[in-house]
């Protein structure tokens, strides 16, 4: 939790004006600790709570109207972006690949970081929820005590959404930088 609050102060005072950077820091450090609480709640119950998400949802959108970075437009559509990919698998799995809580998570994690981060921070938990998955599994089979965990067991999503995020948010990384890294790198 320390991590994502010294996350939420380097993202305030990156954009915060002076006067409002008490404000800033208290709006991105309320939707950090509201993941950390829905990362904790999925991992145990294999839920997230409606009402959290959507509290953390409000206050990301807060902080990116007050921020104002990029057009109003691109703002407003951020959360709906980053979270339209979860809601599809969410939808044609009929709820088996993906609970519904997550996308709900995700409309948070675009407003706060934008499309671009939001989607950074999407890909970062799909690379460590499936290393932890495969992981898990590995590790069961090699136990041999009791049942083993298979591929079909269920595994919170939640807490992988909450971690890219946090990693951005604490980085300042986005799909751009990891883009233009690249055409540095290789000329492009």
């Amino acid at each position: 939790m320390g991590l994502g609050f010294l996350a939420a102060y380097g993202t305030a005072a990156r954009l915060a004006p002076p006067p409002l950077l008490f404000l800033f820091f208290t709006l991105v450090a309320a939707v950090v600790f509201l993941w950390v609480a829905i990362s904790a709640y999925d991992f145990r119950h294999m839920a997230i709570p409606d009402s959290w998400s959507y509290a953390a949802a409000a206050l990301a959108l807060g902080f990116a109207v007050l921020a104002g970075v990029g057009s109003p437009l691109l703002l407003a559509l951020a959360g709906p972006l980053v979270a339209l990919p979860l809601y599809l698998l969410w939808l044609v799995s009929g709820g088996r690949w993906l609970g519904a809580g997550d996308p709900k998570l995700a409309l948070s994690v675009g407003w706060l970081l934008g499309a671009s981060g939001g989607f950074l921070a999407l890909f970062l938990a799909v690379l460590v929820g499936a290393a932890a998955g495969l992981a898990w599994v590995g590790l069961s089979a090699m136990r041999r005590r009791g049942k083993a965990v298979t591929m079909k067991a269920a595994m919170p999503f939640g807490p992988f959404i909450v971690l890219g995020a946090i990693v951005v948010l604490g980085t300042g990384l986005t799909f751009a930088h990891l883009f233009s890294g690249a055409e540095q790198l290789y000329g492009l």
